[in-house]
């Protein structure tokens, strides 16, 4: 009933129906199920991490089908995260950005490397050899910080970054955090 209720969007109704299965059967698969379930539901939907981290310490707790899975996401909770990726190919006529993730950071710093395929061609013998550019030692062509409004305390921050080149081309866009650093393989062009 409680999944129903929060694929239905009704989430207040679903967190009831959770609880009350959690609380019937806390030793039950179900009941596990149901912890690991409000755990979510407290960090996604209503960014609540101390009431997540009740939900999947009990679960860790009481065993259960779940309880690793509470033990994992407990562990994240405390660890920096960091992630670029595309939502969808970058043409010229849009603002060009990239989708950040982010957890337990305050800022980032974010560098821009342009890229020269033809070079990258005739060292690397194909493009996909971006991904493993290693362009940190390289003078980025563009540097910027970013401050993360909520991405401190266990919450997650998900948003674009607007890259500040718009410019047609192949780059290489970094993310750096306090010990994580993150990086995508960027082109530019209205060619499909």
């Amino acid at each position: 009933i409680g999944l129903t209720r929060y694929r239905q969007g009704r989430i207040d109704e679903a967190v009831v129906s959770f609880e009350a299965v959690a609380s019937k059967f806390p030793y039950h698969a179900s009941g596990s199920r149901a912890e690991y379930a409000l755990a979510r539901i407290l960090l996604e939907e209503r960014r609540d991490v101390d009431g997540a981290r009740e939900h999947l310490q009990t679960c860790a707790d009481n065993g259960g089908v779940r309880y690793s899975d509470c033990y994992v996401l407990l562990g994240a909770l405390e660890e920096e995260a960091l992630d670029l990726y595309l939502d969808r190919p970058l043409r010229t006529d849009d603002q060009p950005q990239v989708w950040l993730r982010a957890r337990n950071l305050e800022e980032i710093e974010l560098t821009l490397h342009r890229v020269d395929p033809e070079i990258l061609m005739r060292k690397e013998g194909s493009v996909e050899a971006m991904d493993s550019l290693d362009v940190e030692l390289i003078e980025p062509d563009r540097r910027w910080k970013r401050t993360l409004e909520g991405a401190t305390d266990g919450l997650t921050f998900a948003g674009p970054v607007d890259l500040p080149d718009g410019t047609p081309g192949v780059y290489v866009i970094g993310a750096t955090g306090k010990t994580l650093r993150a990086q995508i393989p960027v082109v530019i062009s209205d060619i499909t």
